[in-house]
């Protein structure tokens, strides 16, 4: 096994290690729990779809009309 395919290995075990943690963290949490997750990462996605429209119109050319 070359270094490559050592290093994708460890990557893939180590993504596989954190799904598992966030599930069981997940089944810990309590209903209201999760909701208030869910609500917290949708927030968190807005956020940043509305900071990427932001940074790309602030990095347009600006047209003399």
């Amino acid at each position: 096994m070359d270094e490559s395919s050592f290093i994708q290995a460890e990557l893939a075990a180590d993504s596989d290690k954190l799904l598992e943690s966030a599930i069981i963290s997940n089944l810990r949490m309590t209903p209201e729990q999760r909701i208030e997750a869910h609500e917290n990462a949708l927030q968190l996605m807005l956020d940043l779809i509305e900071a990427g429209k932001e940074a790309r119109h602030e990095s347009q050319p600006q047209r003399s009309t």
